[in-house]
């Protein structure tokens, strides 16, 4: 999920008057770099009416529909689209997804198409996965800001990545420097697994942006 490239976006839903979008994310990275992406899209029947999924040339910023998902594997090797469904929960269209990634190269790779920035390597003999979900700095305009309870409400955004050892979690600020995580996130760290839920206003809004640090 770009969050700048989304700005537009957001403010074209505005005048739906209606939260519509919501992610859970599941990664497992298993011994030896490969693993499973599972997601779980939560979006406002009216989103679908204004023709913003599946092949029309208004897509948003980030995949949700099949074609979105079968265009993102033909550009990364080493990822594979598991499965595709869908279901209607209320007047939410719910999209349940599972990839399959051989290397961490096309994980990486996949965070990038969905918008965040990502960086892999290696130090002192661990893997160093650094993933910008909210950069420092962001400036929406006024309209924009507005327009982000009423598109989302209480949506969240939920994340959680297993690892095949300990995991050390380290939160940067914009400059690449250690430092709290931010207040509006709610963390859970254990011994071979990271999480975190945040409602989406509040991803959009955080000042001091949100950057995470994994290496195992």
């Amino acid at each position: 999920m770009n969050l700048k490239h989304a700005a537009a976006f957001i403010a074209a839903l505005s005048l739906l008057q209606t939260a519509c979008f919501g992610l859970r994310s599941h990664i497992i990275v298993n011994d030896g770099g490969g693993g499973t992406i599972n997601l779980e899209y939560f979006i406002d029947a009216s989103l679908l009416e204004v023709g913003a999924l599946d092949g029309n040339a208004a897509r948003p910023t980030f995949p949700v529909g099949r074609e979105d998902f079968a265009r993102t594997v033909a550009r990364i090797p080493g990822l594979t689209l598991k499965s595709f469904t869908s279901k209607e929960e209320g007047t939410d269209a719910v999209y349940l997804v599972s990839l399959e990634y051989q290397t961490l190269t096309a994980l990486a790779a996949f965070f990038q198409t969905s918008g965040e920035t990502v960086t892999l390597g290696r130090r002192d003999g661990r893997d160093v996965l650094t993933i910008v979900f909210a950069p420092a700095g962001q400036s929406y305009s006024p309209a924009v800001r507005r327009a982000l309870p009423k598109i989302f409400a209480e949506r969240r955004f939920e994340f959680v990545m297993n690892f095949p050892r300990s995991v050390y979690v380290r939160f940067l600020d914009g400059s690449g420097a250690e430092t709290r995580a931010p207040y509006e996130t709610a963390l859970r760290m254990y011994d071979k697994m990271f999480a975190f839920w945040a409602m989406m206003p509040d991803l959009f809004t955080l000042p001091e942006g949100f950057t995470v640090e994994l290496s195992w």
